[in-house]
């Protein structure tokens, strides 16, 4: 029969700050609602419910990840699935590998001026072509009749980039593959790793690629990359940082902190499975990948 509130499971659950397991005896309230289930609703003894919070109540996003977990679609030793994925793509270096192709399989694209030129190599189809257009070159959107387009004047206050980031956010992404992130012009580099740091307060997975490089924004939550043994890394800082740890590199570090500006992060190396969390601050770890993207 169906349950109402939260669902049995054969294996536990990973509980986010906000969640915790408790006895359906015991009703809390969470921003003024009873979570009590419907009166002759079987339940089993132990479910999993909201916890009472500090705040008044929870954010939607908040309530999105428990909808998720009570669902049964985090599980221990697992992180939530993306449910509306979006590829940005841009107009920096790409090398095409089968890890990249993999990254961005199902996605849905959007392409960001020049970038568009990315969309053949990948086998992506995008939905919309954003820009001023002034890094398109002729023939860029051939293969492309009927892709609507988005047309701005170069006299904007956005780059290209960020106007595609923006409109991938308003049809719900809430992951972000950004290709060709890497080898164009570097104020645009740098603009678009910075965005990304700032993003990652708000998404949950956001990865930079440009096939042979890939970085991450840094989270307080233990991120474990799957870059072999020997692969060289940064942790690339856009603030202070406190809190930095690395582990399985060849020089770890311990909830170190950081001035901004400081090198000490720069040039590293994967000695076994690397595992990196940050307590406070913007940061981003850059990998220079294999020739095969491995």
């Amino acid at each position: 029969m169906r349950e109402t509130v939260a669902q049995r499971f054969d294996k536990p659950l990973r509980w986010p700050n906000f969640l915790r397991r408790h006895d359906p005896d015991q009703v809390p309230r969470v921003g003024g609602f009873a979570s009590q289930p419907r009166l002759g609703t079987p339940m089993s003894k132990t479910c999993y419910i909201l916890a009472v919070s500090h705040r008044p109540a929870l954010s939607s996003s908040a309530l999105s990840l428990a909808s998720l977990a009570s669902h049964g679609l985090m599980r221990q030793g697992e992180r939530m699935q993306p449910q509306n994925p979006f590829t940005i793509l841009l107009a920096g270096r790409l090398t095409p590998t089968p890890r990249l192709r993999a990254q961005t399989a199902g996605t849905r694209v959007i392409a960001a001026d020049g970038g568009i030129r990315h969309a053949a190599a990948l086998g992506l189809t995008p939905e919309l072509w954003v820009g001023d257009f002034d890094s398109a070159r002729d023939g860029d959107g051939d293969g492309f009749a009927d892709l609507p387009r988005q047309a701005h004047t170069p006299a904007k206050d956005m780059t290209d980039g960020a106007l595609a980031i923006a409109e991938a956010l308003k049809r719900g992404a809430d992951a972000l593959t950004l290709v060709g992130a890497f080898g164009g012009r570097i104020d645009h580099t740098f603009a678009i790793m910075a965005e990304a740091s700032a993003l990652s307060g708000r998404l949950e997975n956001v990865l930079l690629t440009s096939g042979d490089e890939e970085a991450r924004p840094l989270k307080p939550r233990a991120r474990t990359f799957d870059h072999p043994p020997g692969t060289p890394f940064s942790v690339l800082a856009f603030s202070d940082l406190d809190g930095l740890t690395l582990e399985g590199a060849a020089w770890p570090l311990d909830a170190i902190t950081m001035a901004f500006g400081d090198t000490l992060t720069v040039s590293n190396a994967v000695k076994t499975q690397l595992t990196a969390s940050l307590t406070k601050g913007r940061a981003l770890l850059h990998a220079r990948l294999g020739g095969d993207g491995d």
